[in-house]
């Protein structure tokens, strides 16, 4: 945590945080820092104090913790006999204190939820909704075992390897049905008017879906609820198809961040690169040599030069905001919308030998143009926040306003990085909003069909409309 953390963080203070943790076990322990030790109490445990190493001397302060911790356990009822997850816990949320909201501790269930999320999981290929007589199918993923062995949409599964599933959980149905890649499981399905049927499934890695793709008027429209290792691969599949299946020719794509909270980083390269040809997608900045990276765009442009605009919100985060800034940047799209929210850390993931994990800030985004999105997040070209729907009102503002972004774009490089309050007053000349505005649609259409426009307001060096001041 010392070595990795974006900020300095003294190793002492991690250890000595990380034992008043066990406070929240058992309320009477307590520790008190000494000029020469640490001692340590609890109402079965008279004082006992312990040499205090060397500030920075991460081997010998871990092996006063783990004799802080025998002793504790050996007369503390409830230190005694907590988890072993327990007190997990509760050290590394005392030691976690001292950092930021991104960083934490996820036990061994909760870790294996996100690694599921990030790299998929053995499983069939389907979505559940769990009902009175077990788990009805939503949906069922193209190319999955599911779909190979022929379930449809709206099948019910009534028993997973011959256990009746009515009246579980769905945790415990996902749990049923998940496992090892490549091993099988069996399903009996009833579907309506058939008699009812098993089928024996080879679990593969599945992704969960994050991209939706729908076609309307000539304009491709793509939804992007979250970003896992299968989210470019996605996207990039569903556009080329939907380009080669178009009987008349599109006129460009509609990408929607609206609500996506972000997550794999290098999915967030990969995904912007789909529409840059050349130049600087991201650089990340830590203490940690490691941290530091500098990502180029280096694929063709998936829609060779159609008109793209990207829709975000105040729940835009993280990966979302590295695209948007950096189609933005490189004047490959419009941003519309409101201010995004200002997720601008890179976090690292360690796992550790209880299969939980170690999630730890470690490094900043910086954006082509040089900003840091840190507290402060993408500006819209367009802010849709306190507009109406008059589509030519929009416009006339978003023309107007040019000259007032070019200085808050030169403020946004400029603002120091740990200036919060400042940064926040920027964030106001558009608020960031939580809504998925339906004026935000509106106006990406009425752009993407109106290519003289588009091209108009995308080729200002600088362009931002704001409902004021």
């Amino acid at each position: 945590i010392s070595e990795r953390f974006i900020q300095p963080v003294q190793v002492s203070d991690l250890a000595i945080e990380g034992l008043r943790g066990l406070e929240g076990i058992d309320k009477s322990f307590k520790v008190k820092v000494t000029s020469s030790g640490i001692v340590i109490s609890a109402s079965q445990l008279p004082d006992h104090e312990y040499p205090k190493p060397l500030t920075e001397n991460a081997e010998e302060w871990a092996k006063t913790m783990v004799a802080a911790l025998q002793i504790s356990r050996a007369h503390s009822s409830l230190i005694g006999t907590a988890s072993q997850e327990k007190i997990f816990e509760a050290i590394f949320d005392g030691s976690f204190s001292l950092l930021d909201a991104f960083s934490h501790y996820s036990g061994r269930d909760q870790a294996g939820e996100n690694r599921a999320r990030r790299s998929g999981f053995g499983g069939i290929g389907v979505v559940l909704e769990v009902v009175q007589n077990g788990a009805l199918i939503l949906a069922v993923l193209e190319s999955s075992p599911a779909n190979v062995a022929g379930l449809n949409v709206n099948d019910l599964i009534t028993h997973i390897d011959g256990k009746r599933i009515k009246g579980k959980s769905k945790k415990t149905i996902l749990s049923a049905i998940r496992g090892e890649i490549g091993s099988f499981v069996k399903v009996t399905v009833r579907r309506k008017n058939s008699p009812e049927f098993q089928a024996s499934l080879k679990r593969e890695r599945t992704f969960l879906p994050t991209v939706k793709l729908l076609e309307e008027n000539g304009i491709l429209r793509i939804g992007v609820s979250k970003f896992n290792n299968e989210t470019a691969q996605q996207i990039s599949t569903k556009v080329q198809n939907a380009l080669q299946r178009a009987e008349k020719p599109i006129a460009g794509l509609i990408m929607d961040l609206r609500g996506n909270p972000g997550g794999v980083l290098s999915q967030a390269i990969k995904v912007a690169d789909l529409f840059l040809v050349k130049g600087q997608i991201l650089t990340t900045h830590g203490r940690h040599p490691s941290s530091r990276h500098e990502y180029l765009a280096r694929a063709n442009d998936i829609l060779a030069g159609l008109p793209l605009i990207v829709l975000i919100n105040g729940r835009s985060a993280s990966a979302s905001e590295i695209v948007a800034a950096a189609l933005q940047d490189h004047k490959r799209a419009l941003i519309v919308g409101t201010s995004s929210f200002g997720k601008g850390s890179v976090q690292t993931v360690s796992r550790l030998p209880n299969d939980g994990e170690l999630t730890l800030t470690w490094s900043r985004f910086v954006t082509p143009s040089g900003y840091v999105l840190h507290n402060l997040g993408v500006p819209p070209n367009i802010c849709s926040m306190g507009l109406d729907n008059n589509y030519e009102t929009i416009v006339s503002e978003a023309v107007n306003m040019v000259a007032q972004f070019v200085r808050i774009k030169k403020a946004w490089r400029e603002v120091g990085v740990d200036n919060k309050l400042e940064r926040e007053a920027l964030k106001q000349k558009c608020p960031a909003s939580s809504k998925q505005r339906e004026v935000d649609t509106i106006i990406a259409e009425k752009l993407i069909l109106d290519s003289a426009l588009y091209s108009r307001i995308l080729g200002l060096s600088s362009s931002f409309a704001s409902a004021g001041d």
